[in-house]
C-alpha cells in the first residue's frame, strides 16, 4: 500500500474583525434562494483523488 505521511496545512486564524464581517455576511445571506447561492464562487473547496482497490479513481 502507498501510505504517505504529511503534516497538516497551516492556515491563518481569523481576526476578530474578519469574524465579525463573516457573521454579518452570513446573517445577510441566510434567506437567499438556491439560484442566488449558485452565483457564488466557492474558493475553499478541496479536491481529493480517491483510489480504489480495483484501480479505478474518483475525484471528490
Amino acid at each position: 500500500m502507498d501510505y504517505c505521511s504529511r503534516r497538516p496545512h497551516r492556515v491563518p486564524l481569523l481576526s476578530a474583525e474578519n469574524k465579525k464581517k463573516q457573521f454579518h455576511w452570513a446573517r445577510d445571506c441566510q434567506h437567499w434562494t438556491i439560484e442566488e447561492w449558485k452565483n457564488i464562487a466557492w474558493f475553499d473547496e478541496s479536491r481529493f483523488l480517491l483510489r480504489h482497490a480495483d484501480g479505478s479513481q474518483d475525484l471528490a
